[in-house]
């Protein structure tokens, strides 16, 4: 009988001391505010995503939220109208993107503190259709904001250094503070520097967003890390999807020669 007593309790204050070490889901987390910070997808799995796959939350305590990210047709797409409610570990954000679909996405947050946040998709609606949850464990980190803004306005002369670049041309970015910027190649017929064409740009924290026409006219977006040497040298590094570093080197200027 004291033998059965003896195994009775020790199962039970097993079960406490598992139910206290647990850390996911812990009562003590205070999840409403840990989640109010800037973020940025950094792994998905334990692998570490491009850098065009990057995905940013901008959480703020009142509610609303701001979500941005490359669309399916190559856009760069941020989202303010987005709001959020949170239920101890699930995190639910609501909202209309862009292109005019409704959202609604609840992540189950396994992980949080105030650098990074784990979380898996619990599930989703879209435009009220409920669509097929990945189990994929996405893990975000905090995308602090360092001032970079104001310090990328200006002309620029750019040319890539990546280690497998070779005979680069130059070309000429005009940041605006607006949030557009022109860019200029030289035209072959006139010997002049003309603009090639003009979009948008977004900074988050040390990540540069921005909308871009390749070679066909097509659009695209793309995500930089951005390296800031001193006022008049800055340094944008990406990660492509085939795993090699992409490295282009701005230096301020005056200027588009004429």
């Amino acid at each position: 009988m004291k033998r059965n007593l003896f195994i009775l309790v020790s199962l039970i204050l097993s079960a406490i001391t598992f139910s206290a070490c647990d850390p996911n889901h812990s009562e003590e987390i205070d999840y409403a505010n840990l989640v109010v910070n800037d973020w940025r997808l950094s792994t998905i799995n334990d692998v570490y995503v491009a850098s065009d796959k990057f995905i940013i939350y901008n959480i703020k305590s009142d509610g609303t939220m701001l979500r941005a990210l490359c669309s399916s047709d190559g856009r760069w797409m941020e989202n303010t109208n987005f709001r959020y409610t949170i239920n101890t570990h699930y995190l639910t954000l609501e909202g209309t993107d862009v292109q005019g679909d409704e959202w609604v996405i609840e992540l189950d947050i396994s992980r949080i503190n105030t650098k990074a946040m784990t979380f898996g998709v619990k599930s989703i609606k879209k435009n009220g259709i409920q669509q097929v949850a990945d189990n994929n464990i996405y893990s975000f980190v905090k995308n602090e904001d360092k001032g970079y803004a104001p310090k990328l306005v200006g002309i620029w002369q750019g040319k890539e250094i990546s280690a497998n670049a070779s005979a680069t041309p130059i070309f000429f970015v005009e940041m605006n503070g607006n949030g557009m910027y022109s860019y200029y190649k030289m035209n072959a017929q006139t010997e002049s520097w003309e603009i090639a064409f003009q979009a948008q740009y977004y900074v988050y924290g040390e990540i540069l967003a921005h909308n871009y026409l390749n070679d066909n006219s097509q659009q695209e977006c793309h995500c930089w890390t951005i390296y800031v040497d001193d006022n008049n040298t800055i340094r944008l590094k990406a990660v492509g999807t085939d795993g090699n570093l992409k490295e282009y080197k701005f230096n301020r200027v005056d200027g588009i020669p004429q």
